[in-house]
């Protein structure tokens, strides 16, 4: 008999939300198959010279209307329990939605897809245990909140989908896992999402369509109450926070998970991902955002570290200017003392070009032009090479906080951002040790949104004197609605010649493209003169498009070093790239011979690595040199003439040892790797305990920080 008599008002709202869940079930539907990528297998042919063939998947469209129709069933056939049969079910629904859910998660797991006896086997049942005590304890907030079983159910089934479809996105776009840090950058993702084309996987499909069934099942637990009492209800709530602190003691502030062997893979977090599981992935990944003293860490010893380099080597800076100007000590200390200084203070241009790599220059593949010839052809008055980097395909901010603090990622949580995370007060930098020798007008600039990486505030923190952001360049030409590279370098020299006309003062300008950011969709013959790949037996459009901008980029860098070759004040230029751009893994494998899914260790270390030159358009000595980010201003410091801080020195003599230090490991000064800073059997283990310190001291113990140290001022 039915609870609701046909006129009810009850009764029209329980068959109005039927035919918007059966209207939402055929959305589905009909998006599944108007996405034939949801429903094709791509069958690889023995011979490569076959290439591919697509094939139907009738398995996949057969369990997929099938799983439709078990929603629209459950929608609308009569519930067949009993209100006691309820009383039941709504407590057992409860806890079958915690573990039914973990495992829709585990198959759309963006590393390795998997059947619930698949992730058994393959993460384990302790894990696994862990995992579910997660999710029921999100799940006992929903009950408290909410006093109803069935409601409490839903929610929980929509919070696992949501996360999961956020795993996948994330993923997708970036090639990097989702983490807990990524929830500090927010608003940068929010600044670029719109560029960007989505397509669901079939898995991450299933998971949304076996969300939208489940909870339409779960419909027929009915809507019990689990709490007959404000008292009872009370007490529940009490003992769900207190279960909550108890897990955030254990979970976030012990190393609980790691005994457990759940650690997260710097290299790659989605294998962690396939290893543990998404949700203890993530988890752990909050526990590693909490950054502890080094051990022996004091300020006494910090202090020590420092005297060692605060004070100048003999005529350390008149050598070094001598050396860059070219000439003789005798003429150039005389040039010198007519211009009343010790060293060279040169205008400093920095230009961070977004994903810029000369990947032609170490791998094996042909183009139609080449891609870079202006930047791989410079060479006089040039340092060059590789660029290690702790980031690839994204975390823009990370290599350029190397690059302004000389602070390395090597000590701070895998995949932390220290502009959002870290940066709350000012900070000794390469702008504040310019502005202490003197210089004047020094520019942040970046042809973009303000709020990316919380850029504009670390600006302000880091003591730049004019901050230019997007809205500085309208008008400005663009490519795929970023602001050009060429336009980029239009508005330096601007600057430069609105500084020189105030001031002969020396100019910084700190310089962050966008031209090349991702994605690399469309057609490259759309953005004018075109790099094709045509190496291979396919088509490579994404590595196209990108080629295509950077040598775009090029030739805005030809134009900024001739615009300054013919300047008689004395300018340094540093062009890079933050990192390699996340390119499909058909284009890898045929230009690498691998993707990075088949690197590990030193190999994919490798692989963290950009290009860069440091040009004036003085006399330096040229030479090729590989090294890491964090050295970068002291080695163009040392190279031009320039005034060394304590710590440009400390980092100069590191460097000497230990030419590249990253995220993901270091080689010594005879290419011995080592995967961990903090691996103690290391030669180089003290050493880097040195390092590690200094950099805590700079970022995080400003109480007792000497910014003499850091900055020279």
């Amino acid at each position: 008999m039915d609870r609701y008599p046909n006129n009810s008002p009850k009764r029209s709202k329980i068959l109005i939300g039927k035919w918007i869940g059966t209207a939402l079930l055929a959305a589905v539907l009909v998006y599944f198959f108007l996405n034939p990528a949801l429903y094709h297998k791509v069958i690889t042919a023995a011979d490569p010279s076959q290439g591919t063939t697509s094939v139907m998947d009738y398995g996949q469209i057969i369990a997929t209307v099938l799983l439709a129709a078990l929603g629209i069933a459950a929608l609308w056939a009569p519930c067949p329990f009993s209100a006691k049969q309820k009383k039941i079910l709504g407590p057992a629904g409860f806890l079958l939605t915690s573990g039914v859910c973990i495992f829709a998660l585990e198959y759309a797991n963006i590393y390795v897809h998997r059947l619930p006896w698949e992730a058994v086997h393959s993460i384990g049942l302790k894990k696994l245990f862990l995992t579910w005590t997660v999710v029921i304890l999100i799940a006992a907030w929903f009950a408290v909140l909410t006093n109803r079983w069935q409601l409490s159910s839903v929610l929980t089934a929509a919070v696992i989908c949501v996360f999961g479809v956020v795993c996948y996105f994330v993923y997708a776009l970036r090639g990097v896992a989702f983490l807990a840090t990524d929830l500090t950058t927010i608003q940068t993702a929010a600044n670029v999402v719109g560029g960007y084309e989505y397509h669901v996987d079939s898995y991450t499909f299933t998971l949304i369509l076996f969300t939208i069934v489940w909870c339409d099942v779960i419909k027929w637990t009915g809507k019990e109450k689990i709490f007959r009492t404000w008292k009872r209800r009370g007490v529940a709530c009490v003992c769900v926070l207190a279960l909550t602190i108890l897990s955030d003691r254990v979970y976030l502030h012990t190393e609980m998970l790691r005994h457990r062997g759940v650690t997260v893979n710097t290299f790659r977090p989605e294998k962690s991902y396939g290893n543990n599981g998404a949700i203890l992935t993530f988890l752990r990944s909050i526990r590693l955002m909490i950054v502890e003293e080094p051990k022996g860490y004091s300020v006494e010893r910090v202090k020590e570290i420092e005297s060692a380099y605060l004070e100048k080597t003999p005529r350390e800076t008149q050598t070094s200017a001598t050396e860059a100007l070219g000439s003789t000590e005798t003429e150039s200390s005389a040039a010198l003392a007519a211009a009343g200084t010790e060293s060279v203070q040169p205008n400093v241009i920095i230009v961070m070009d977004e994903a810029f790599c000369d990947m032609q220059s170490w791998m094996d593949f042909e183009t139609d032009q080449e891609a870079c010839p202006f930047f791989a052809n410079l060479t006089e008055n040039t340092i060059r090479g590789k660029l290690y980097v702790s980031s690839y395909g994204g975390r823009t901010a990370n290599t350029e906080y190397e690059v302004l603090t000389g602070d390395s990622m090597a000590f701070l949580p895998p995949a932390s951002t220290p502009y959002q995370l870290y940066i709350k007060d000012p900070m000794p930098n390469l702008n504040t040790a310019l502005k202490a020798a003197g210089y004047r007008h020094t520019v942040g600039m970046h042809p973009y949104r303000p709020s990316g990486y919380n850029r504009a505030k670390v600006y302000e923190l880091f003591g730049f004197d004019q901050l230019v952001f997007l809205d500085d360049f309208q008008g400005a030409e663009t490519i795929a609605d970023k602001v050009t590279d060429e336009a980029d370098v239009d508005r330096i020299i601007a600057e430069y010649e609105e500084a020189k006309s105030e001031s002969d003062a020396p100019f910084l300008i700190q310089n962050v493209t966008m031209q090349n950011h991702a994605p690399y969709i469309g057609n490259a013959d759309d953005l004018g003169d075109p790099v094709h790949v045509i190496s291979g037996t396919g088509s490579y459009p994404d590595a196209d498009v990108y080629l295509t901008m950077i040598h775009k980029s090029d030739q805005a860098l030809e134009k900024l070093v001739h615009y300054f070759e013919q300047t008689d004040d004395p300018t340094v230029i540093i062009f890079f790239g933050d990192h390699q751009p996340n390119l499909d893994d058909s284009f890898y494998e045929m230009a690498y011979g691998k993707t990075m899914s088949q690197m590990d260790g030193e190999e994919l270390m490798q692989f963290y690595h950009s290009n860069y030159l440091i040009w004036a358009n003085y006399e330096i000595e040229e030479k090729e040199m590989d090294l890491s980010s964090n050295y970068l201003i002291p080695v163009m410091k040392q190279a031009a003439g320039m005034e060394l801080t304590g710590y440009d020195r400390f980092l100069l003599s590191l460097h000497e040892d230990l030419p590249i230090v990253s995220l993901n490991g270091y080689w010594d000064k005879d290419g011995v790797y080592y995967k961990k800073a903090e691996d103690t059997s290391s030669p180089w283990y003290d050493r880097l305990q040195e390092y590690n310190m200094l950099v805590y001291n700079h970022l995080f113990d400003t109480e007792h920080r000497t910014d003499e140290f850091f900055d020279g001022e």
